[in-house]
């Protein structure tokens, strides 16, 4: 279950989604992929996998407002 939500938020989201998603992230000192999200330190090498249990929690890890799978279409 540790990629479950991270896959369905892949997924689930367009192309644009999922690359301001993944630089929101950046912005705001995590890396973001299909597999988990994970804090990068200062020497730029990610550190452990932070667990999640909902879609709604890796949206909260980055402080981005939820979209439904319905509101991830950008540019379609």
């Amino acid at each position: 279950m540790d990629q479950y939500y991270f896959g369905i938020l892949y997924f689930t989201g367009s192309d644009m989604f999922n690359k301001e998603m993944r630089q929101r992230a950046l912005d705001k000192g995590f890396t973001l992929n299909e597999y988990c999200i994970r804090p990068v330190g200062a020497t730029g090498i990610p550190g452990e996998s932070i667990p999640v249990e909902s879609e709604e929690e890796v949206f909260a890890v980055i402080d981005f407002p939820y979209k439904t799978p319905s509101e991830r279409n950008f540019g379609k």
